[in-house]
């Protein structure tokens, strides 16, 4: 084999692994009817909030969950922001319901689990965050509902794609510090 397709050949076998991480850290499941959607906050919390209202709105659960803490303990929780953009969108309140709590995905995913403390677990959730985050979130979140079908459903971001978060540095940065977490979350589960 020449130089030239050596170098092509291992061009092209880097560009299908940096493609190939995009697609793995974004899990995008087909959507079914379901008991919740849950939508956790960070990244574009907007995005993630409007992705929960709109499938509520479409019909694939009766109702939602938002979670997540605020990062100045004197404001809102991004969870209260949630919901209050989702009743001025029209779902009713008490078609809402949040988790204030949690810091970081391992608190969403425990702190929602603990929501249903002496309840039947949910059958099946969609599970909306922002893309880059989805695997990592639906890692946890099948830790902490081991017997309920998760639904991986992620709202789109401005700043990542899946096949094209290379060509962005700030896609570049989100990609290596979720893929460093993500492998972290699945490290310390063994």
């Amino acid at each position: 084999m020449g130089l030239w397709k050596k170098f092509i050949f291992i061009l092209l076998i880097f560009l299908a692994i940096i493609v190939g991480l995009g697609w793995y850290l974004a899990p995008n499941d087909p959507l079914e009817k379901s008991d919740y959607i849950i939508a956790i906050s960070g990244g574009d919390t907007a995005a993630r909030a409007d992705e929960a209202i709109e499938l509520y709105e479409d019909g694939y659960a009766p109702l939602i969950i938002f979670a997540g803490g605020a990062l100045d303990p004197s404001s809102p929780s991004n969870a209260a922001i949630m919901k209050r953009r989702a009743e001025r969108a029209g779902v009713p309140s008490y078609a809402v319901s949040i988790e204030e709590a949690s810091q970081d995905t391992a608190q969403n995913a425990n702190n929602v689990a603990m929501l249903f403390e002496g309840e039947e677990p949910p059958e099946r959730i969609i599970l909306v965050t922002s893309p880059y985050h989805q695997r990592r979130a639906f890692i946890l979140f099948e830790q902490a509902f081991p017997d309920t079908e998760i639904i991986n459903h992620p709202a789109a971001d401005q700043t990542w794609r899946r096949s094209l978060w290379w060509v962005d540095p700030k896609g570049w940065y989100l990609t290596i510090s979720e893929t460093i977490k993500t492998v972290y979350v699945l490290n310390s589960n063994e």
